[in-house]
């Protein structure tokens, strides 16, 4: 591992992964990471750690290549190890809801319907587990009777990406992330149910998978390797980069937490192996495309800049036109155009969207963001939405008022852009205009945070590193997985346990709390938030991160919204800006 190296600040249950993507000139080509998803291995069926066996998802079954039902000895179905539980995983010795249930009773430990009370985001109450090592041991590759095993996988960071974030703080050392590991370690098994075994957690950011440009080929060579070699149970990857080498983790039969706002196919084509803690793109795009729909559609850009480019013309005298910028992957591609389809839809008599896809490379990126700028101002685009990095606008919004070009920013929730320290790295006179959805819960001081208390709890003084919330947001995630799959540890009984888990959070749930997303999953959706709250950038409002203009201004005090419930009448809630 490398040390002392610079990190990305990750907020809890959100994920900033700087990917340095910047927007291309001309139509996008097919790369090596632009591949259609498909299921894993053989059909439809699942990779099992037996050589030319199979699992049918749809009944958790052995089966050959051609769906031939095999027998498993008596073993778990899923693992194909003689004597490693129930037939069947989510029977007798199955699922927290179901089999742990079965055996045990005990909810004294739990504070109210919730595991413990220590989090602003607690997981559900399971019963406490009577059964101690007999837990039906190895039940799946990376699981014994002891020990869960979970590989935390990394990214090569890029020098000119930690350059612009080092003057907002947002940066971390190889040493903050063993200490954060080794307390969330000691929390996670002291704290939640794994039924007589504990995580181990093994660092592995030694891959060739950098930044800028992505490399896919030698990074699916690595993962290859490293599932080869530490034979994990579960891998989190905190990357909105390298699609094929996450399905490559699901074809090698490895749950993965990590791909934010890939298309919803590229979880469900790969279930029950893929996961992540951020809503997945289809989702996002489909709940921004409500708030056009309700409220900007057909009308006039009235809250761009008074003019919004010479050859365009004034606020108050042009229809709106979207600009999409998206990265050129398909992952990501799905996603955009899929918006503009609902965009048109509600808009029939509208100019179409304009999409432009952008290209990894940092060191080309203020001649991409002219040229992009040249195109937006030559279709008349007078609303951009960026379905992209916190690092793009950086450089996006320099050329547009290099060029004279003050759009409407519409956020969409998506790529961290709606967090208040990244939105000071981007030009002041542009985002002004900067409003919409954020899938970010309303942030707490550092000290309040869930990873600070996670610390405190794990009996460290202080705080951890201020970059450490989203590691944590990983682990915790991974381990409220663990505790709802029951002891009868695999894939199936992973997703059968959080797809009929409660969840957590939500605004009618809490009562009106700003600081709890909804998190929760179901059949077809395998990533975590599942509502938004409504914000405009703000010169004068104090952050709630650190008391500091500008930021984000929550509207209706951090409301949240989930889809289909989203407000009208924008034009009442978010101010016109001057010039």
């Amino acid at each position: 591992m490398q040390g002392s190296r610079l990190r990305l600040y990750r907020p809890f249950l959100v994920l900033l992964l700087v990917q340095a993507l910047f927007i291309a000139v001309a139509p996008s080509l097919p790369s090596s990471d632009e591949v259609a998803t498909s299921a894993p291995l053989a059909g439809n069926f699942l990779p099992s750690d037996t050589e030319g066996v199979f699992i049918d998802p749809e009944t958790g079954q052995l089966v050959t290549a051609d769906g031939t039902p095999v027998s498993s000895g008596g073993g778990s179905a899923i693992a194909g190890r003689p004597g490693s539980g129930s037939a069947v995983p989510g029977g007798a010795g199955g699922s927290a809801a179901g089999g742990a249930a079965a055996v045990a009773t005990d909810r004294s430990h739990c504070k109210g319907d919730r595991q413990f009370d220590i989090l602003h985001a607690n997981p559900p109450c399971v019963p406490k587990w009577t059964g101690g090592k007999e837990n039906g041991g190895a039940t799946f590759q990376g699981v014994t009777k002891d020990e869960i095993k979970i590989v935390f996988f990394g990214t090569q960071p890029n020098a000119a990406v930690d350059a612009i974030l080092a003057p907002q703080g947002l940066a971390r050392t190889e040493a903050n992330e063993q200490a954060l590991f080794a307390a969330a370690t000691e929390f996670v098994n002291k704290n939640y149910e794994l039924y007589g075994r504990k995580i181990k957690i093994v660092e592995r950011d030694d891959a060739p998978c950098p930044q800028t440009p992505p490399n896919p080929p030698p990074c699916i060579e690595a993962a290859r390797r490293i599932v080869a070699e530490e034979k994990p149970f579960m891998v989190l990857w905190d990357s909105g980069l390298y699609p094929t080498v996450f399905n490559e983790f699901a074809r090698l039969g490895v749950i993965t937490l990590g791909g934010w706002h890939f298309s919803e196919e590229y979880f469900t084509d790969f279930r029950p192996y893929r996961y992540d803690v951020f809503m997945d793109g289809t989702k996002s795009v489909r709940m921004l495309a409500e708030y056009w729909c309700k409220n900007l559609a057909g009308k006039k850009a009235t809250h761009s800049g008074a003019r919004i480019h010479n050859t365009i013309g004034l606020r108050d005298q042009v229809r709106r036109r979207l600009g999409i910028s998206v990265p050129d992957v398909d992952a990501n591609l799905r996603t955009a155009r899929l918006l503009s389809d609902l965009v048109r839809k509600c808009d029939p008599g509208a100019e179409p969207p304009v999409i432009k896809p952008y290209q990894s490379n940092i060191e080309t990126a203020t001649q991409q963001a002219d040229a992009t700028a040249a195109a937006y101002i030559d279709a008349g685009v007078t609303t951009i939405t960026c379905l992209c990095d916190p690092i793009a606008p950086a450089f996006s919004t320099r050329s547009y008022t290099k060029n004279n070009y003050f759009p409407e920013h519409l956020l969409p929730g998506i790529g961290l852009l709606d967090f208040d320290k990244l939105g000071r790295l981007y030009e002041p006179s542009q985002w002004t205009h900067a409003f919409g959805i954020s899938h970010l819960q309303v942030q707490p001081r550092h000290s309040d945070s869930d990873a600070s208390r996670m610390w405190r709890a794990a009996g460290r003084s202080g705080n951890p590193c201020e970059s450490c919330n989203l590691p944590w947001s990983y682990v915790a995630l991974a381990a409220s997985f663990i505790q709802s799959a029951g002891p009868d540890l695999n894939p199936l009984t992973v997703e059968r346990g959080v797809q009929s888990s409660p969840g957590i959070g939500g605004w009618k749930q809490t009562g009106g709390n700003p600081f709890v997303p909804r998190v929760a999953f179901a059949k077809g959706d395998y990533t975590a938030i599942d509502d938004v709250k409504e914000v405009y950038w703000s010169e004068t409002a104090a952050s709630t991160i650190d008391g500091n203009p500008p930021s984000y201004f929550n509207l209706a005090g951090g409301r949240r919204f989930e889809e289909g419930s989203l407000p009208s009448g924008f034009e009442q809630r978010v101010p016109v800006k001057p010039q």
